[in-house]
């Protein structure tokens, strides 16, 4: 350069090029006053439309607007750390409607978190968590449109299935419903099935989807006083606590819809001590025996 170039350039405003000698100016590069880069427009695709622009801060890249469509709007915003070339954040416009339906935050260049809006109402609403090969963690989604998560489920990341989903339909901040999950396949469900805030009812069920477990809380306390077991479908043991004291003192045995057995515990002892015998039609005692003494055998 001309001594008249080189002083020249220290106050340049902008700087034309055209980077792939096609003869059409592909890239322009502005400059603020004091000679660091401002913003810089390029038109990658040849169409002589800057569709890529990059906003810089004290010489720093801050962010990337780029216009895919040629609307002439940005539907992909990408936003940069000072120093650090890899993007931090992403917002993408994927339907071109001008309201951003993604945005990923991003560490080392690997996206970790997500935020998508599915309704096209302007307002994040699915909330996800990766691993660093993109796999969901977790995924939170606003159901009603209050800001916070009605839905959350959590996902193994080997097998990609749901393990874990958690509702809170009310909006209160305590969960509904809490699914447990193997294979895919619903195995322990608890619930609040009076809107108390407690989960008073707990139900356990096999790989066959066959309930074989029912506990419920029928004073309050949020403790389960009410269990009911199950095989093949019908229930072959009940377990209570009647005097609702954590501590079962009840129990009754079926042979199909026939109750055959019911147990007690009476008096100083913990176990059963008495018990009454049904006879074919499983309303009828035929036989009574009790353990006064509680050594556990009939007296």
């Amino acid at each position: 350069l001309s001594r008249y170039d080189a002083i020249a350039s220290r106050f340049r405003k902008e700087q034309r090029e055209d980077t792939n000698h096609d003869g059409t100016v592909d890239t322009v590069t502005y400059f603020d006053p004091q000679n660091a880069i401002d913003r810089q427009e390029a038109d990658l695709d040849g169409n002589e439309t800057f569709e890529v622009i990059s906003i810089y801060e004290a010489g720093a890249l801050s962010r990337v607007e780029t216009d895919s469509n040629g609307d002439g709007k940005a539907d992909r915003v990408a936003y940069f750390e000072p120093g650090v070339e890899q993007a931090s954040g992403i917002e993408q416009d994927h339907d071109f409607d001008g309201s951003v339906e993604a945005r990923v935050q991003l560490e080392g260049g690997v996206a970790l978190k997500q935020e998508l809006d599915t309704n096209a109402d302007g307002q994040s609403d699915r909330f996800l968590e990766l691993d660093d090969v993109g796999r969901v963690l977790l995924q939170q989604d606003d159901t009603d449109g209050d800001g916070k998560p009605g839905l959350t489920v959590r996902f193994d990341p080997e097998t990609e299935q749901p393990i874990e989903q958690i509702a809170d339909s009310d909006g209160d901040g305590k969960p509904n419903r809490i699914t447990r999950l193997e294979a895919g396949v619903p195995r322990e469900v608890q619930e609040d099935s009076n809107g108390t805030g407690c989960l008073d009812r707990k139900q356990i069920f096999d790989a066959d989807r066959q309930l074989v477990q029912d506990e419920s809380d029928t004073n309050g306390d949020c403790v389960s006083d009410t269990f009911v077991y199950f095989e093949g479908g019908k229930v072959s043991r009940r377990e209570i606590d009647t005097n609702k004291n954590k501590v079962v003192d009840l129990w009754e045995y079926y042979d199909g819809d026939r109750k055959i057995v019911q147990a007690v515990a009476r008096g100083r002892c913990s176990r059963p001590n008495i018990a009454f015998f049904f006879g074919a039609d499983g309303q009828t005692i035929e036989v009574q025996e009790e353990d006064q003494n509680c050594n556990g055998s009939p007296d």
